[in-house]
């Protein structure tokens, strides 16, 4: 134990020297390996203090330095972010709901996680430090090469029938806490099919996370000079459609459609690709999940009902991380007895947990966002600008794909490095709508 913690020591030194030497080195760090380091990869210290994760110790040494930095005259001045007022908003709706639960300190150590408090501070950081087409177009190439490297390890999974993460992070964390993070080489089987989850703590939250991704790589290969280069993005889309497809997740399926659907209008190499990726798309779909789609569908309906009466009843909230406590479903066609909620939607954990009125600010924020991109890509189209104007429109697929899946089934929201990546991208479409107005 105290070894592990020598070590954890030893890195967040190194963390701390390179993020002084240059912030930027330090951002691009966190960047990358955000969606690479899964929370399984910690350390554990009790059930009552929350895991010592990468992306929170970076993330503090990260927003440290920059204060530090900014109080010392040395970084540049601060930039309102757009939304900023509704994100405080909607964290400070969802303080009053978590102090009005009947176990508050339990709610708390939530809202100090990635999933409330997490998202303004990456969000405002971000913002602070990403201010030109540049920094863009760099922080992309992270997400994007970091994004190639979970899905050829999902690929590897497939084929060794064996989750990878589960195996490092069983030497750092308790099995039990473990497999409640989702990391279980046992639970990864379900229905008898192994569904690959890759540094994703369950099979859904990766396939969301790949369709996050997908349109971004899409929209910038084709705008490659080099060839090889292109040859490569192009072998890249193919790895991270084929960890889509060994999810074996519904949502993830769903979301190509939807893609498909948004893009549709783009150029035509890109729509062929779709196509292409479609119909593998339905041959997958009814290759893994045929036969669950009945049962999954069954579920889900009754989870939604059970949503609808549970707000009814607590319009407040029930307080966070209550999900699975709070809304009891129908586990069977045929079965009487209720069984806690799995908490797959985000969208229906925040009207569950903090209540009506914050899931409304939410959904203002996520209008605001989409109207806000879509004018950003047609500025970039009245200066003929193609690169940008399909880019921010890849960034308005990607946004509008997961909010439609957080509604019914997991998006990219659901996991701790997903939401980072989430509002990672929603401070680089922020920047991009101010860089278009100004030029």
């Amino acid at each position: 134990m105290h070894l592990k913690f020598i070590i954890a020591f030893v890195i967040s030194i190194i963390l701390l020297g390179i993020t002084i030497k240059n912030i930027k080195w330090g951002l691009y760090l966190f960047i990358f390996l955000c969606p690479l380091i899964p929370p399984a990869i910690s350390l554990y210290v009790s059930d009552t203090i929350p895991l010592i994760t990468f992306q929170r110790v970076m993330l503090g040494i990260l927003f440290g330095i920059w204060l530090v930095k900014y109080l010392a005259g040395t970084q540049a001045k601060i930039e309102k972010p757009p939304l900023i007022f509704l994100l405080l908003g909607f964290i400070g709706l969802v303080l009053i709901s978590s102090l009005l639960t009947a176990n508050p300190k339990t709610v708390l150590k939530e809202f100090l996680s990635e999933r409330i408090i997490g998202i303004i501070i990456v969000y405002f950081l971000i913002f602070q430090l990403v201010r030109d087409k540049e920094t863009i177009i760099k922080v992309t190439r992270l997400l994007l090469i970091s994004a190639f490297i979970i899905a050829f390890l999902g690929v590897i999974e497939e084929l060794i029938q064996c989750n990878l993460f589960y195996e490092i992070g069983k030497y750092l964390v308790p099995a039990d806490k473990l497999s409640r993070l989702g990391f279980d080489n046992f639970a990864a089987k379900r229905f008898g099919i192994f569904l690959v989850q890759s540094s994703f703590p369950i099979s859904n939250g990766l396939a969301a996370y790949l369709v996050f991704i997908l349109p971004i790589a899409l929209s910038i290969t084709f705008f490659i000079k080099k060839k090889s280069l292109a040859i490569l993005m192009l072998f890249s889309i193919l790895i991270l459609f084929l960890c889509l497809i060994f999810t074996a997740s519904m949502g993830g399926y769903i979301g190509i459609g939807i893609i498909l659907f948004i893009l549709w209008k783009t150029k035509p190499i890109i729509k062929c690709s779709l196509l292409l990726l479609f119909v593998l798309t339905i041959i997958g779909w009814f290759y893994f999940t045929g036969t669950l789609v009945k049962e999954r569908g069954f579920h889900r309906f009754w989870q939604l009902v059970a949503v609808t009466q549970t707000v009814s009843q607590h319009p407040m909230g029930t307080g966070l991380n209550t999900f699975n406590e709070a809304v009891k479903v129908l586990p069977r066609p045929g079965e009487s007895e209720l069984i806690p909620a799995d908490g797959y939607a985000y969208s229906q954990q925040i009207l569950v947990e903090t209540g009506v009125l914050s899931f409304i600010i939410l959904a203002i924020i996520w209008l605001i966002l989409l109207y806000r991109i879509r004018e950003t890509s047609k500025e970039f189209q009245k200066h003929d600008d193609r690169f940008w104007q399909s880019f921010s429109w890849a960034l308005f697929t990607a946004f509008a794909t997961n909010i439609i899946l957080s509604l019914g089934t997991h998006s990219i929201l659901n996991t701790n490095n997903g939401i980072i990546v989430f509002w990672i991208s929603v401070a680089l479409a922020m920047r991009l709508w101010i860089i278009s107005k100004s030029s």
